[in-house]
């Protein structure tokens, strides 16, 4: 039997400038709305039915507020547009809603800070091209936005675009564990700041966030007790307790026991050590305001040992229609699979 030999970074290369004679550049550059582009009110309209009806002006109110909010709310209408267009081929597995506002720095299970997409709702296999344009669309908007010139945005966004190309060359020439490690983490940004007060604000800024924990989650959301039990405050129309077709004691029983077997094994076990006190639903986000999200409050030792668990309600990816189904049995599944494969490091609960 022979054994297969992996192609060199060399032989990649030239595989890829071979895709330029298929798909030129200049090819992916351009985009021209149809004569007869469709209605993207009507798009909207068709993912509202299946959205909690209470909550669809709330989403609609956060949409309208700048360009950019809207951008961020209807990511099924700008897939629709860009599944048009020309692409080389290559897949890879998106964000699906790589905008600006979906990188974010968060707490390593190690409690590191880095940088890095936080949002995978429509997460799926697709081509590379609809995740840089969204990015690439959402740095401009943003530019504009907050009263850039379009000059300067336009520079925001080559910017952006040349240091993606560059990192994918970097990336490249590394081994597959060195690509799988590598991170953004706050030492790499506070070398990017050149002015030693704007480096001095950051530190700053950097340090309040890793003092950041459950007891100041906590405090946040707010918690009140009734009856010597802990609850969630309610903070009408964000947050609220719902009216459930179970009693929460026994959904809360069935989310448990199915997510429980999620996780990885050695992780189970600090989940155990918590009890459910209470849940409610949260208002999160643009895109994902009129999908049902919940909070859950757990308590560990005692009421100063607080876990704040979120849980989302998972559709098909907007992506779906274009690039092909997810191959995974449930949609929660695509999700956490997604981020854990994204993201340079996840949370330690992170399941479905």
């Amino acid at each position: 039997m022979s054994i297969p030999t992996p192609p060199t970074p060399a032989g990649r290369r030239a595989a890829g400038r071979a895709l330029r004679k298929v798909t030129p550049r200049a090819a992916l550059a351009g985009f021209t709305p149809p004569a007869r582009r469709f209605d993207p009110l009507t798009v909207l309209a068709a993912h509202d039915k299946v959205r909690i009806a209470e909550l669809v002006p709330i989403r609609y109110g956060r949409m309208s507020v700048s360009p950019f909010t809207f951008l961020r709310g209807p990511a099924a209408v700008m897939a629709r547009d860009i599944a048009g267009q020309p692409t080389t081929g290559i897949r890879v597995h998106c964000c699906g809603d790589c905008h600006l506002l979906n990188f974010g720095t968060y707490g390593t299970p190690e409690r590191n800070l880095v940088f890095d997409v936080n949002d995978f709702d429509e997460t799926l296999e697709a081509p590379f091209e609809w995740h840089t344009k969204r990015l690439a669309a959402s740095i401009h908007v943003a530019a504009q936005d907050n009263g850039f010139s379009a000059t300067e945005a336009r520079t925001a966004v080559l910017a952006a675009m040349s240091t993606y190309r560059t990192r994918m060359d970097q990336w490249a020439t590394m081994t597959n564990l060195d690509v799988w490690y590598d991170r953004v983490d706050m030492a790499r940004i506070e070398a990017l700041i050149a002015d030693p007060k704007r480096r001095k604000i950051f530190s700053t800024d950097v340090g309040k966030n890793e003092e950041r924990g459950n007891l100041q989650a906590l405090m946040k959301l707010g918690t009140e007790t009734k009856g010597g039990h802990v609850r969630i405050k309610d903070h009408l129309p964000l947050v609220r307790h719902v009216a459930l077709e179970r009693p929460v004691d026994e959904t809360v029983e069935i989310v448990s026991a199915r997510y429980r077997e999620t996780p990885s094994g050695d992780r189970k076990r600090p989940f155990d050590r918590y009890v459910c006190a209470d849940t409610a639903r949260e208002v999160v986000g643009v895109g994902s305001v009129g999908t049902d999200a919940r909070i859950a409050l757990v308590l560990g030792r005692d009421t100063d040992d607080p876990l704040f668990l979120q849980m989302k309600e998972a559709r098909a990816a907007v992506l779906a229609p274009y690039a092909g189904a997810s191959p995974c049995r449930h949609q929660g599944q695509r999700v956490v699979e997604g981020q854990r494969l994204m993201q340079a490091a996840s949370d330690i609960f992170l399941g479905w």
